[in-house]
C-alpha cells in the first residue's frame, strides 16, 4: 500500500483541524431522489457544466472567475472537501486560490461524467503535465435548473 500524498495529508489536516476547531457544519440541504434515468440530453448537459466547473479550477485569470462561477454555481451552492465546507462565491475562489498556490503548474482533467437517478459522477486526475494523474479523485454533484447545487470531493490518491 502507498503511503498517502502530501496534497492528501495536507487535505487531511485541513479537514481535522475545521473539526476540531468546530468550523465543519454538516449540509443544510436535502435532496430528492430522481428515479427516471438520465437521458442523452441530460448527460451532455452535466458534461458541459462539468467541463466549466474544472475550467474554473484550472484558471489563474480571477478577472473571470464572477461570471464563471454564476453561470455554474447555484445560489445555494454546496462544496464539501477534506478541508471543510464551502457555501459562497468567496469560499470557492479561496478554495481555488489554496489548491493552486499549493500545486503551481498542475491542472484538473476529468473524465466523462455519469449520472445515476439524479447524482452525478465524475473521476478526475490532478496534476503537472508530465503526471497528469499525480493525485486522482471524484466528485458525487447534483444539479438543478441547469446549475450545480452540490459537489462533495473524495480524494483517491
Amino acid at each position: 500500500m502507498k503511503p498517502p500524498s502530501k496534497f492528501g495529508l495536507l487535505m487531511l489536516a485541513l479537514f481535522s483541524t475545521a473539526a476540531a476547531r468546530g468550523t465543519y457544519a454538516a449540509p443544510a440541504q436535502t435532496q430528492v431522489l430522481d428515479t427516471a434515468p438520465a437521458t442523452n440530453e441530460q448527460i451532455a448537459a452535466a458534461q458541459t457544466l462539468i467541463d466549466k466547473h474544472f475550467a474554473l479550477w484550472n484558471s489563474n485569470d480571477m478577472s473571470k472567475y464572477r461570471q464563471a462561477y454564476d453561470a455554474i454555481y447555484a445560489k445555494n451552492f454546496l462544496m464539501a472537501d477534506y478541508s471543510g465546507v464551502a457555501r459562497s462565491y468567496d469560499d470557492v475562489v479561496a478554495l481555488i486560490q489554496k489548491v493552486q498556490a499549493a500545486h503551481p503548474g498542475f491542472h484538473f482533467t476529468p473524465k466523462p461524467v455519469a449520472i445515476n437517478h439524479g447524482l452525478g459522477r465524475v473521476t478526475w486526475g490532478y496534476g503537472p503535465a508530465d503526471d497528469p494523474t499525480l493525485i486522482t479523485g471524484e466528485d458525487i454533484f447534483t444539479i438543478e435548473d441547469g446549475k450545480i447545487t452540490s459537489l462533495r470531493v473524495f480524494l483517491n490518491k
